[in-house]
């Protein structure tokens, strides 16, 4: 799958900490939301996760907050769906 395969080849250029190409291949997803059978999340928890890492305190605040706000959506969806 092409989404993992992006998702392992950003994993390995922060490992190598070629964040600036980490970034660049999760900004590349075409889609916000990675909804894998072995994963869930967003494209603002990994980019939270790269900001950390080189300590840019102002964005990955702003990436973890956006993640917090759509995993507090999906709760409540799951929630409601609930009976």
């Amino acid at each position: 799958d092409r989404l993992y395969a992006k998702l392992v080849r950003s994993n390995i250029e922060i490992y190598d900490r070629n964040f600036d190409e980490a970034i660049k291949i999760i900004e590349s997803l075409s889609d916000n939301i990675i909804n894998d059978p072995e994963y869930y999340g967003s494209k603002n928890l990994h980019l939270g996760i790269i900001y950390y890492l080189i300590s840019d305190k102002e964005l990955s605040l702003m990436h973890f907050e956006a993640e917090r706000v759509l995993l507090d959506e999906k709760l409540k969806e799951l929630n409601n769906n609930i009976v």
